[in-house]
């Protein structure tokens, strides 16, 4: 099951940071990736306990994870995506919205409030990304908090809600349901639109230019 070096075990790479394989953003119609899967995690009716039994056995587009993980983890995974896919948790179609390549592949969804991402950044992520989000770089220095936001934002909704594996980074949420988590997550990366705000300080990688689609009216 090779792919991108290095990441032929991530779930992602099978079915995007969406949860829906080839019908989604890793899809033909936006980033056509050659290793997204016809599965759509998101469009099914498996319950929790079928979906276990797939991760744990595999089937003939993905691998049998359990070889290499243990039941509880297993269990989690398929908790997490009947909760995205039922509600308990935000679905990625609360957020953005796939687009073509030329059009930057997605656009956030209206309804974000820019004011109020900024409060939630400030309570719970200058701490470790300082106070214009350009003290921790990512992918090499590629990326400052904003710019990588405002070019990957269907990545980040996922580690806004879920962490960053191998950091201090854990869930940056606090609503109760699936709807008020999303509605947080856009009001994040709404605010993370402003360059001002949130410029890409040393960061290499060039940032959005004026009119890019994804951030759309959110962009300042």
């Amino acid at each position: 099951m090779s792919n991108d070096a290095g990441h032929d075990y991530r779930l992602k790479n099978f079915f995007g940071w969406d949860l829906k394989g080839r019908e989604g953003i890793y899809g033909p119609s936006a980033m056509a990736k050659g290793y997204a899967v016809s599965r759509n995690l998101l469009g099914g009716r498996e319950t929790q306990e079928e979906l276990v039994l797939l991760f744990t056995k595999g089937d003939r587009e993905i691998p049998a994870y359990g070889d290499v993980l243990t039941p509880p983890q297993i269990e989690a995974m398929a908790a997490f995506v009947t909760g995205v896919r039922d509600g308990a948790l935000p679905h990625p179609d609360q957020i953005f919205t796939v687009k073509p390549p030329a059009q930057g592949h997605y656009a956030l969804l209206p309804g974000g409030d820019a004011a109020r991402g900024k409060a939630h950044i400030k309570e719970r992520c200058t701490s470790c990304h300082g106070d214009d989000g350009t003290k921790v770089l990512f992918d090499d220095g590629a990326y400052s908090l904003g710019s990588h936001a405002r070019q990957k934002a269907y990545e980040d909704w996922f580690k806004i809600l879920n962490g960053q594996p191998g950091s201090p980074m854990e869930r940056q949420v606090r609503g109760s349901t699936g709807k008020e988590m999303a509605q947080e997550i856009l009001d994040i990366l709404a605010a993370l639109c402003d360059r001002g705000a949130f410029p890409p300080g040393k960061a290499t990688a060039k940032d959005v230019a004026d009119g890019d689609g994804r951030c759309g009216a959110y962009l300042k």
